[in-house]
């Protein structure tokens, strides 16, 4: 008995010494975590444009805006972790409260439908929150947001996304003028209409009653809660009191005209919210130092317990070996950098690397122009056949087929993507469930069968006589640059007669000849300002789509027939059946008439120091670090 009490004692003491000497050869292979309390993330984004909510419409501004303000609802966040992503903890269809006290829905009787239909959307609010100032928040302060957001409506801004479903309207001068196409006759207008229409339109469509906000929309309006979701930032909510006491609008019919379209001809920074920040969130404003470094810290006031990093600090560093340097020595916690370098961020140490987010949004994708001017037109060289295009080049519905046949998918997938990139179809995202078209096979490369649609195209004029035309990229873009290359080189192997030309310009120069219709072919993506079908639908479909739009006059017209319809469908029933038929039905005649069509596309990629612990992840909350209120550094 005493001998088998003393081997135990000996066994113990052995697995104790192995446990430590296990324990001490990780520790060494974990290095000391530098700056303990703070989160540093080496941003290759541009300079932030403004801390002014209403006026964001760039994500750089945004993720800054996410960290200090709240909204009313938000959207689950799932946890990464080295490996994968754990996908039951987020959601694109779900809300949690967030300056709310309920998520509205129609078994609580917050969302409900009038006589005449309207919906109506209930948000008892959180009034024990506080603000960074110390001010409480109260449903006045809600109110007066998505007001200021409507009357403010900037020029090339966000405001359309609340009072499209809050007015019916896309712009606010529509509601004094009534017509869209007499918009430009708003300036002619009268003090007394502009009052009748914030009267009638502005004022009632958000109304405080009792410790709740209610929104009165005209009709149904499916993405309205994605709307209003954190990430959004003219959705997040201002402190009335002191943004009135900073300049920005006062609220009164009588003076909204005065704080309408600051966009338009004014600079971001004549906003009195330019720089200065009062939300209620985890982190607020210590220091803005423009196109170099924004800096937060933690407010200790915050409604939930306080954040667990002290500091937040966003640097922009331009180039991505300083970057790499920071990362790997530890001064930055997480890095962006692009595809072409990731072999390079695999090889580091003390680094995860995510590989396999989801992503919301259609880049890269590749878009025909019909109807194009030829005249001091050097992308398509004489404007005739041989030498240049005629004008209706692509007018023909099988040349755009045959250049979506040419395209080499999978080695794009594999040699520009890294194995990171996947087929779609277009134009609503694969991850657009339940909304996205499984059943349709998405283009695939076919040499054989694009040679013989460029035989039949144009009554085999195009065959006979060739072709010569250039596609411009945005300078920098070397996945862009690579695909127009790919083009260029799939399409000129079919018949000695083909040329294309590839070659770079600004992105001022690119955007110009995209929205003038000049260029005959362009490559383009879009990312979700909310997560719904209608916000890819509208730009890639719709008769005034962001793309669609300057896509010329008889992409245009088949939008109007073919597309338009449907997204009207979609958009005018919160039925997901309906809607889904709609969907559905859209991305078949999408696909058959090939207005435009999408290249692989490619997964989310990250790169964060392994001492890292609780980053949350939402595909809606781009960048990932846009949200870190559950955030700590340390080893696990």
């Amino acid at each position: 008995m005493n001998y088998s009490w003393k081997r135990g004692l000996i066994l113990a003491l052995s697995i104790s010494l192995i446990l430590s000497l296990f324990v001490a050869g990780l520790a060494q292979d974990e290095p000391e975590i530098k700056n303990p309390d703070t989160f540093v993330a080496a941003t290759i984004g541009g300079s932030a444009s403004t801390l002014d909510p209403a006026y964001i419409y760039d994500t750089t501004s945004s993720a800054i805006v996410t960290q200090m303000y709240e909204n009313l609802v938000r959207f689950p966040m799932g946890k990464a972790d080295a490996d994968e992503l754990d996908k039951e903890g987020y959601s694109l269809g779900e809300f949690k409260p967030m300056l709310a006290t309920k998520v509205p829905t129609r078994e609580n009787g917050l969302i409900r439908t009038t006589d005449d239909g309207k919906a109506i959307y209930e948000f008892p609010i959180k009034t024990w929150v506080t603000f960074h100032n110390g001010n409480n928040l109260s449903p006045e302060d809600v109110e007066y947001t998505f007001e200021r957001v409507m009357i403010y409506d900037r020029t090339g801004g966000p405001a359309w996304m609340v009072l499209q479903p809050l007015t019916g309207y896309k712009s606010v001068e529509t509601l004094v003028v009534e017509e869209v196409s007499e918009a430009d006759k708003f300036s002619e207008t009268t003090e007394e209409e502009r009052i009748k229409a914030f009267n009638e339109y502005i004022d009632p469509a958000v109304e405080v009653d009792g410790g709740s906000v209610i929104f009165t929309l005209p009709e149904p309006y499916p993405p309205f809660m994605s709307i209003l979701a954190h990430g959004a930032n003219w959705s997040a909510i201002l402190d009335k009191q002191w943004a009135i006491e900073e300049g920005a609008w006062p609220g009164t019919a009588e003076t909204w005209v005065d704080y309408h379209d600051p966009g338009g001809g004014q600079a971001p920074s004549e906003s009195p919210l330019y720089d200065k920040a009062n939300g209620t969130g985890p982190f607020e404003l210590e220091n803005w130092d423009k196109g170099n470094e924004v800096v937060f810290t933690r407010y200790e006031d915050y409604w939930r317990a306080p954040a667990k990093l002290e500091r937040v600090v966003y640097q922009r560093v331009k180039e991505f070996s300083t970057r790499k340097l920071k990362l790997k020595n530890g001064a930055a916690d997480t890095m962006g950098f692009s595809l072409q370098f990731l072999p390079q961020v695999e090889e580091m140490k003390n680094v995860k690397l995510y590989k396999t987010l989801p992503t919301v949004a259609m880049n890269p994708a590749v878009f025909f122009t019909t109807d194009i001017p030829t005249e001091n037109n050097d992308l398509v060289g004489s404007g005739t056949w041989g030498d240049g295009i005629p004008s209706n080049f692509f007018n023909d519905v099988k040349v755009r087929k045959a250049f979506a046949q040419v395209f080499p998918y999978q080695s794009f997938i594999d040699e520009i993507q890294y194995g990171l990139g996947y087929y779609t179809n277009a134009p609503i995202p694969k991850n657009m469930q339940p909304f996205y078209n499984q059943e349709l096979e998405p283009y695939k490369q076919n040499m054989d069968k694009a040679k013989q649609l460029l035989k039949e195209a144009h009554g085999g004029t195009l065959w006979e006589k060739g072709f010569q035309l250039t596609i411009l990229y945005n300078s920098g873009n070397n996945q862009r640059k690579t695909a127009g290359q790919m083009i260029e080189a799939m399409i000129e192997q079919l018949n000695p007669k083909f040329e294309i030309k590839v070659r770079a310009v600004e992105w001022s120069t690119f955007l110009e000849k995209l929205t003038t219709g000049r260029m005959p072919l362009f490559i383009i993506g879009w990312a979700a300002d909310f997560p719904d079908p209608h916000n890819f639908a509208k730009p890639f479909a719709g008769p005034k789509g962001t793309f669609s739009g300057f896509q010329g006059k008889s992409i245009i017209e088949l939008c109007k027939k073919e597309f338009d319809p449907l997204i009207q469908k979609g958009l005018g029933t919160t039925n997901t059946e309906k809607r889904q038929e709609a969907y559905y039905e859209l991305q078949k005649r999408f696909k058959e008439l090939v207005p435009s069509f999408p290249l692989p596309q490619q997964l989310g990629v990250r790169a964060i120091r392994t001492w890292v612990q609780d980053a949350p992840f939402n595909p809606m909350y781009e960048p990932w670090y846009s949200w870190l209120y559950p955030v700590y550094k340390g080893y696990e």
